[in-house]
């Protein structure tokens, strides 16, 4: 006689086998300009330089986001390698991690045995597990927002312990992406005591069923089934949650310290914060963020793929109890957990697709417990029956993996650093950016950090005199090679009439990467004078000055028609 074997143990090998395909694809995806090179080369810069207290982007403070993503991502390099992988893998960990808590919150909202279902759909759908790929603040944020709303149920439900977990989680959270981070638990928490109907004291009382015989008088000694307390009679009302000073104490250490740290020596940070990162975020356009909030309903969209056909049966199932009963069992948390947040996101100026990544939990939660076949047939046997579309799914994120390989090639300087690495020599590069142009990518390949120099706004005025005087000051008095990176057929004009001529790299979405000859020693800049009536047509007058901020007179060299002096 065969051995049993557990439906479920199929679909589990088969999502391991997906998530090593999926995930070794995503460790040899270059990573691309702006964020994911820009989180990167924090994180590089941070191990290089030994500072873990102040992060810094080329060799400047970058006191925009906490830090705790990039000591993560630091501690990831050092251990697996200062590549790829090693800036992507907490962002793969908070994902799996968040997988589990998904499932941990079914059972706590009373259906235990949904929670499979649950952990399976988050798993498998497209938003959080792409964002996952992504090394940005983002994932982390959905694991620790998650695993303070966990924490919040289970100290609900009567757990001893899990403030103490409500309030680390929250402090991680803070430390992660500053005041954003308390916005879901903070939603979850007043939603749920403000929406969720009255009980009698201790808890709810479960209905009679023959798994939970306490609900019916006289009957003998109790069995509790997971996420569903005892009668009233018998439970113990939770420990105080908000009164809880260890908890505070635990918040301060654990979300306020480092910012105290850094307040206590740059004490101008804190004005920047309250008003750069929450007042400017929130109600101006500064950070040019202010997408239509029509991109949060494409993000999430597309992000429930292929989850969202089960959207129309959900709604008829339950539509009209959403309606009637919406203040009863799971749904005051759900609905303060995916809305409230929703609709803060829609009223600030600042938007981004990620922004609603840590909503997702909610809308599988509603999802699945909500599903008849979550609690009418287990996962493993409903696996059975659909593993064609689970698998052809599966192949599907496992191919687009792959393939983002070589479509992430032209949104890289990967290939381009690996051929300049060699000549560099020990020696650090200087980055001249004719706008805002993103070289982070190129840093974070290259491995040193370089000098990255951009001119002001009112370059945009600017004629090729200036531009002349900016180019020697801006490339300073290093040995060092020189990379230039243009926009536009302006700017690349510009350079085509420097002298010694700088070679062009390569060319992705209308950005140019040039490079001048190691120690150049001189910029020259070439001008026609055909129409200045000072000289005759055909002359070229080529200005040439030292790279040093010297400000003398450039040298200037008249030639004639045919090349003559």
């Amino acid at each position: 006689m065969k051995p049993h074997v557990p439906t479920a143990v199929p679909l589990l090998v088969v999502l391991a086998g997906f998530l090593l395909i999926f995930f070794a694809g995503q460790a040899l995806r270059p990573l691309t300009d702006s964020s994911e090179a820009r989180y990167a080369e924090l994180a590089r810069e941070m191990l290089s330089s030994g500072d873990w207290l102040v992060p810094t982007l080329n060799g400047t403070a970058h006191l925009t986001k906490p830090p705790l993503t990039t000591w993560l991502m630091s501690a990831s390099m050092a251990l697996v390698g200062r590549n790829e992988f090693g800036a992507r893998l907490p962002g793969i960990l908070a994902f799996l991690l968040t997988v589990l808590l998904v499932g941990r919150a079914a059972r706590l909202l009373g259906r235990p045995e949904a929670s499979g279902w649950a952990a399976f759909l988050y798993l498998t759908s497209a938003g959080p597990l792409v964002a996952a790929t992504f090394p940005t603040t983002d994932t982390l944020l959905t694991l620790f927002e998650t695993a303070a709303v966990v924490a919040y149920l289970a100290h609900r439900e009567g757990s001893q312990h899990a403030r103490w977990g409500f309030w680390a989680a929250l402090g991680a959270a803070f430390l992660t992406k500053g005041p954003p981070g308390l916005l879901v638990p903070a939603a979850v928490v007043l939603g749920d005591r403000l929406l969720r109907r009255r009980e009698p004291p201790g808890g709810r009382t479960p209905p009679p069923s023959p798994e939970n015989t306490a609900a019916v008088p006289g009957t003998p000694s109790p069995e509790r089934l997971p996420g569903r307390p005892l009668p009233s009679s018998t439970t113990l009302p939770p420990p105080p949650l908000f009164a809880f000073g260890g908890g505070w104490i635990l918040f301060a250490l654990v979300g306020l310290g480092w910012y105290a740290a850094v307040v206590a020596t740059r004490p101008e940070t804190l004005s920047y914060w309250l008003r750069g990162e929450v007042v400017d975020r929130l109600f101006t356009d500064r950070f040019g963020r202010n997408a239509s909030p029509l991109v949060y309903v494409l993000a999430l969209a597309g992000g429930l793929l292929p989850w969202w056909s089960l959207l129309p049966g959900f709604v008829l199932r339950r539509g009209r109890e959403l309606v009637s009963r919406w203040r009863e069992g799971s749904r005051p948390v759900l609905l303060s957990w995916f809305f409230l947040p929703l609709v803060v996101f829609t009223v600030s100026r600042s938007r981004l697709a990620l922004y609603v990544l840590p909503l997702f939990p909610a809308l599988i939660l509603a999802l699945a417990l909500d599903d008849p076949r979550s609690w009418n047939r287990p996962i493993g046997r409903w696996f059975g029956l659909r593993r064609g579309l689970v698998i052809g799914w599966l192949a599907v994120l496992a191919a687009v993996s792959w393939g983002s390989i070589r479509a992430a090639r032209p949104l890289s300087w990967k290939e381009e650093a690996r051929r300049l690495h060699r000549g560099l020599e020990g020696r650090e590069p200087r980055i001249l950016l004719f706008r805002q142009e993103r070289a982070n990518s190129l840093q974070f390949y290259l491995r040193r950090a370089g000098r990255i120099v951009s001119p002001p706004e009112e370059a945009e005025r600017w004629d090729p005199d200036r531009w002349s005087e900016w180019l020697r000051d801006a490339a300073g008095d290093g040995t060092g090679p020189i990379f230039l990176f243009t926009h536009g057929k302006r700017e690349r004009g510009w350079v085509e009439r420097l002298r010694p001529r700088p070679g062009r790299i390569g060319r992705k979405q209308g950005i140019s990467l040039w490079r001048w000859p190691t120690s150049p020693g001189h910029v020259s800049w070439r001008r026609g004078w055909d129409s200045n009536p000072r000289y005759p047509k055909g002359t070229t007058v080529f200005e040439t000055a030292r790279f040093n901020r010297s400000r003398t007179s450039p040298h200037r060299i008249e030639l004639g028609p045919g090349g003559k002096r």
